[in-house]
């Protein structure tokens, strides 16, 4: 199982986080996924055959997925839930 995890949990918050330029294929859960970040961005990653989310962000704030491309998840393509202030453009 191969998946990409950032996790800001148990009071604390990870901060001005960038995961760009990644490639991610054949993964057993989400492709990417983040929890509980301030100040995110996510651009310019290639993600395919993710068994759950292409890229998944939950409980975070200030976040930008930009310029993705997802393909063949099994779930969504992009998944987004509790997340304040988020902008997701050119995917």
């Amino acid at each position: 199982e191969r998946f990409s995890f950032i996790y800001g949990g148990g009071g604390n918050t990870s901060e001005d986080v960038r995961i760009v330029g990644n490639r991610v294929r054949n993964s057993g859960d989400n492709g990417i996924e983040a929890s509980g970040v301030s100040d995110l961005a996510i651009r310019n990653n290639r993600v395919r055959r993710s068994d759950a989310n292409g890229i998944a962000v939950w409980e975070s704030e200030d976040v930008r997925i930009r310029n993705n491309r997802v393909r063949n998840s099994g779930y969504n393509g992009i998944d987004v839930y509790g997340v304040d202030d988020v902008r997701i453009t050119g995917n």
